[in-house]
C-alpha cells in the first residue's frame, strides 16, 4: 500500500484507495451520485498522476455523508454504553454497521459530548471525533478507554438506498458467525421502520431478519433507535419493535434508553446471553448513568 497523504490532515487510511492496481472512478457528478464503482485498471506508472483525484473524490464523498453527529451528547451514550458492553461481555469484536445518509442544513448534531456523564475517556474520544470527522477514527475508540477489543466498520463510505436490491445485499454481507459473543451494532439515522414510514434513514425488520441468517447463537445486536418526534415512551416503543420481530426465532430481547432521547434495543438468539446482557446493562445504570432498562427476555 503506498503511504498517502495529503494537504488538509487526512492520514494514510483516512485516504486509502489503491488495492492491487484498481482505483475507483467516480460514476457520476458528486453532487449527484456518491456511489463508487471499479473500472478502471490503472497501471503502476499512473498511480502518481491520479492519487491526487482519487483522495479528492474520497473526502468530498465522506464530506457528504451524515458525519455531523459525531462526538455530540448522543454519541457520548452510544460510545461509553458500547464501549461498557463489548468490554463487559469480553466480546473480540465491536462490528459497526453504518446507514450513512447525507449531512443536512441543521444545526443537529452541535451539543456537547459533556451532557452526558461518560467517562473521561469517552468524553476526550468524542471531543477528538468533532475535530477529526473521518469515519476511520472510530476504531481508536479502545484507544481512548484502554479497552482490549477492536473496532470494525461495515462498508463504510457507502451511501445506504432504500431499496430491496441495496437492503439485501448490505445486509447479506454481514458474516460474523465465527466470533464467539460478537456484539454486531447497526446504527440507522432514527431506527426500527415505523407503522406508516420506511425510508433510507430506517432498519426494517426484514432487515433483521436478513442478518439473523448470518449471526452465531451467542452474539448480541444492538441497534440505534432515536425518540420519535411524536411524544412516545420509549416502554411503548419497544413493545411495538417487539410486535414487528414476532417473526424471527429465536429471538430474545431486552433495553436500555436515555431519558426522551435514544435507546438500544439489543437482539439475541440466546435466552442466557440476553440474561447476561439485562445484567450488563444493570451494571452500567449503576455506575451513575441517567438511564433507564427495560427488562424483557421473553421471545418476541
Amino acid at each position: 500500500m503506498a503511504n498517502l497523504s495529503t494537504g488538509n490532515g487526512a492520514t494514510s487510511e483516512q485516504a486509502q484507495w489503491v488495492g492491487r492496481g484498481i482505483f475507483n472512478r467516480l460514476a457520476g457528478p458528486l453532487d449527484k451520485t456518491p456511489w463508487l464503482h471499479l473500472d478502471a485498471d490503472i497501471q503502476p506508472d499512473s498511480i502518481e498522476n491520479l492519487l491526487i483525484p482519487i483522495v479528492i473524490c474520497k473526502l468530498n464523498l465522506e464530506e457528504r455523508m451524515k458525519l455531523q453527529y459525531l462526538g455530540d451528547s448522543k454519541d457520548a451514550f452510544k460510545w461509553d454504553y458500547l464501549d461498557f458492553f463489548v468490554d463487559q461481555i469480553k466480546a473480540p469484536c465491536l462490528d459497526v454497521v453504518p446507514m450513512w445518509t447525507l449531512d443536512d442544513a441543521s444545526n443537529q448534531g452541535s451539543t456537547s459530548p459533556t451532557l452526558f456523564p461518560a467517562t473521561g475517556g469517552v468524553t476526550e474520544f468524542c471531543r477528538h471525533l468533532k475535530g477529526n470527522k473521518f469515519l476511520v477514527e472510530l476504531k481508536k475508540l479502545p484507544q481512548y478507554t484502554g479497552k482490549n477489543y477492536a473496532v470494525r466498520m461495515h462498508k463504510p463510505n457507502i451511501e445506504f438506498q432504500d431499496n430491496a436490491i441495496f437492503r439485501s445485499q448490505y445486509f447479506s454481507d454481514i458474516h460474523i458467525k465465527n466470533d464467539r459473543r460478537g456484539v454486531l451494532f447497526l446504527d440507522p439515522d432514527i431506527g426500527f421502520e415505523a407503522p406508516k414510514t420506511v425510508s433510507k434513514k430506517h432498519i426494517k425488520y426484514s432487515d433483521i431478519a436478513t442478518i439473523w441468517q448470518n449471526t452465531g447463537d451467542e452474539t448480541i445486536v444492538v441497534v440505534f433507535q432515536h425518540a420519535r418526534q411524536k411524544h412516545c415512551p420509549f416502554q411503548d416503543h419497544y413493545q411495538e419493535i417487539l410486535r414487528g420481530l414476532r417473526n424471527i426465532q429465536p429471538l430474545y430481547s431486552t433495553a436500555i434508553y436515555w431519558s426522551n432521547k435514544l435507546m438500544f434495543v439489543l437482539l439475541g438468539k440466546s435466552f442466557d446471553q440476553i440474561g447476561k446482557a439485562r445484567d450488563i446493562n444493570e451494571a452500567y445504570r449503576k455506575k451513575n448513568r441517567p438511564v433507564q432498562m427495560i427488562n424483557n427476555r421473553v421471545p418476541s
